[in-house]
């Protein structure tokens, strides 16, 4: 994972979690699980439709920062309000803890 990639991870994470990480501490796993969890708001909001959706089984880094960063910082300006806030409680209860344990063990 390039250092773009984990700032990328950094920047949609402070996003929708209103926590700022240091890009370092990101790793594929983590970008993977934080991948995970925004393919899981896309499905729950409407707002999220247009996002491309991630090509196999299981969203990778990869699909979150090529595609959804790109789309997310022109269409929201990396403003967390236009994810539905039920979706958004909903994926951060889900995975907050997953993810902040996984960028533990990266760094």
């Amino acid at each position: 994972m390039t250092f773009d990639d984990k700032s990328k991870c950094s920047e949609i994470w402070a996003m929708v979690s209103g926590i700022e990480t240091n890009p370092e501490e990101w790793c594929v796993e983590a970008g993977d699980a934080l991948s995970e969890m925004i393919a899981e708001m896309r499905g729950c909001s409407k707002a999220m439709r247009y996002v491309p959706s991630p090509s196999g089984s299981r969203p990778g880094y990869g699909w979150l920062v090529n595609y959804v960063y790109d789309v997310l910082k022109q269409r929201y300006g990396m403003n967390r309000a236009r994810i539905f806030q039920s979706c958004l409680n909903v994926g951060l209860s889900k995975w907050k803890t997953h993810i902040t344990c996984v960028m533990s063990e990266c760094y």
